[in-house]
C-alpha cells in the first residue's frame, strides 16, 4: 500500500484531523503519545476504516473504506473556481489560492494571492479555465485545509 504522507490540520470547529489519501479522520481516542484516528464517514457509512499514530507518524493503518475519497482539493492539479467573500474570482490549484491579474478575452493571467505579502511569484494562465501554462516555484507552503475551505464555500 502506498501512502501519501498524511495531513494534520483543523476542522472547522477546531478539532485535530488527519487526511490521508483524500480520506478525513478524526481522532477517537488519544493518550500521551499514540492516537486513534476513525474514518470521518464511520457514523454515516459505516466506515470501519481507521488509523493509528504515534507522535503524529503513522505506525497503523487499516484502509478499508466504504466509500470513495472525496476530491482531496488540497493537492489536485486540477483547477477549482470560487468567489472571495468579497466578491472577487478566485482558483485553488494543488494546494495554493490565486487571484486574476490580467484578463483579455478568453485568457487570463492568475497569481499567486501571496503575490504582494509574500513577494511569490507563481502565476498560471488559463484559456476558457483550462490551464495552459504554469511558471515559478511558490516561495511559501500551500494554504492549510481549514483555510481551503472557507474559499470554497461558494464555488462557480
Amino acid at each position: 500500500m502506498n501512502l501519501e504522507v498524511p495531513i494534520y490540520d483543523l476542522s472547522l470547529k477546531g478539532g485535530k484531523v488527519l487526511v490521508l489519501d483524500g480520506f478525513r479522520y478524526s481522532i477517537a481516542c488519544q493518550s500521551s503519545r499514540k492516537t486513534l484516528w476513525y474514518c470521518n464517514r464511520l457514523a454515516d457509512r459505516g466506515c470501519k476504516a481507521r488509523i493509528s499514530t504515534i507522535e503524529d507518524v503513522v505506525v497503523n493503518c487499516i484502509n478499508e473504506h466504504t466509500h470513495p475519497p472525496k476530491q482531496n482539493i488540497y493537492v489536485s492539479d486540477k483547477p477549482v473556481f470560487s468567489v472571495s467573500p468579497r466578491g472577487a474570482r478566485i482558483m485553488i490549484m494543488g494546494g495554493y489560492k490565486y487571484t486574476v491579474h490580467i484578463q483579455k478575452g478568453m485568457k487570463t493571467r492568475w497569481f499567486c494571492a501571496t503575490h504582494r505579502n509574500h513577494r511569490c511569484n507563481a502565476a498560471l494562465y488559463t484559456v476558457e479555465d483550462v490551464v495552459v501554462k504554469y511558471g515559478n516555484q511558490h516561495s511559501h507552503p500551500p494554504l492549510n485545509l481549514s483555510e481551503l475551505y472557507r474559499y470554497l464555500y461558494k464555488r462557480l
